[in-house]
């Protein structure tokens, strides 16, 4: 399920959720790193489930925007045609990115998030980057961003 210097988590165990980096697996203990520094030495047969963050086909780099809900009907085409053309743009994109309404609630804003698949483990480097290209786009179409 993991192997040293994977980061993984280890939820359920009976001292909570364990997250970071393994350090050592033995025969009656494995070893986690925690974000903070911390070891945690966690005995093999209170491991149940392991969320492995270092294996997977694609890592999440979502980006959540608000906009005036006026400007809905110029915004949607403009980011959908941006997805298509960011994935030129972006090496690390897999995909144009998906464009949802997480709540469905429209009111003078609208939140709209947009789902983007990254290759394994570049999402944290690519998010930036993706936030700097929609408010490039979003500016050059006067479609000013909410607070």
């Amino acid at each position: 399920s993991f192997d040293v210097s994977e980061k993984v988590e280890l939820p359920g165990l009976a001292a909570g959720s364990v997250m970071g980096a393994v350090e050592a697996v033995n025969l009656r203990t494995t070893t986690i790193r925690s974000m903070s520094g911390e070891p945690f030495i966690v005995p093999n047969g209170e491991i149940r489930v392991v969320r492995n963050f270092s294996r997977g086909l694609f890592s999440t780099a979502n980006v959540k925007i608000m906009l005036a809900t006026g400007d809905l009907g110029r915004a949607i085409p403009l980011l959908e045609a941006l997805g298509n053309e960011a994935v030129g743009l972006l090496p690390s994109l897999l995909e144009p990115w998906q464009i949802i309404s997480e709540t469905g609630e429209m009111g003078q804003q609208t939140d709209l998030t947009l789902i983007a698949k990254a290759r394994f483990g570049m999402a944290g480097e690519m998010r930036p980057k993706l936030l700097n290209l929609v408010q490039e786009r979003m500016a050059d179409a006067d479609i000013e961003l909410a607070s």
